[in-house]
């Protein structure tokens, strides 16, 4: 036990004395970011993402889409029905969180901008889809079913009064 202890005092001095510092180096960093990002690519990658669609300001039920990642594209299957295609991903890290996003579009169809969150087996989101007719469509998305609004319930008939004469 003595002799533990007086390897780590020494090897304590050393360090102090040598001005040699244990620390995460850029290059390090770079590396860690590179390996999380990788992670994230065989996790979206490794299934179909059923998604529930909430758009924005509504309580009515929450629509599913499935969306697919494969080598650096993702797909809607809505948006394929609306006529978009895929389109490639760009993926970082946003406060140490995988973040993908990308635009889709079709010059005779519109716009539509994809941004997804992955925490674990978890993902959240949002998507825009600006058509060239008609109004803006705007969602948020997760892959919780626990996360989505109910439909309402459905009003109550009317009950009618009846006079006794």
């Amino acid at each position: 036990m003595k002799k533990v202890i007086f390897v780590l005092v020494v090897l304590s001095f050393v360090f102090l004395t040598t001005g040699v510092i244990l620390a995460v180096t850029p290059t390090t960093q770079k590396t860690v970011e590179d390996i999380q990002k990788n992670l994230a690519r065989n996790t979206l990658a490794s299934k179909e993402w059923k998604i529930y669609l909430i758009p924005d300001g509504s309580k009515t039920a929450a629509e599913t889409d499935v969306l697919t990642f494969t080598q650096g594209t993702v797909v809607s299957k809505k948006l394929l029905e609306l006529g978009y295609g895929e389109s490639n991903i760009t993926l970082r890290l946003e406060e140490g969180l995988p973040v993908w996003v990308t635009m889709q579009t079709n010059p005779g169809v519109g716009l539509a901008f994809l941004r997804g969150e992955l925490r674990g087996q978890v993902m959240r989101g949002t998507i825009g889809i600006e058509p060239k007719k008609g109004k803006a469509s705007h969602y948020t998305f997760t892959t919780e079913a626990g996360w989505v609004i109910p439909p309402p319930a459905p009003e109550p008939a009317p009950v009618k009064k009846t006079t006794k004469k």
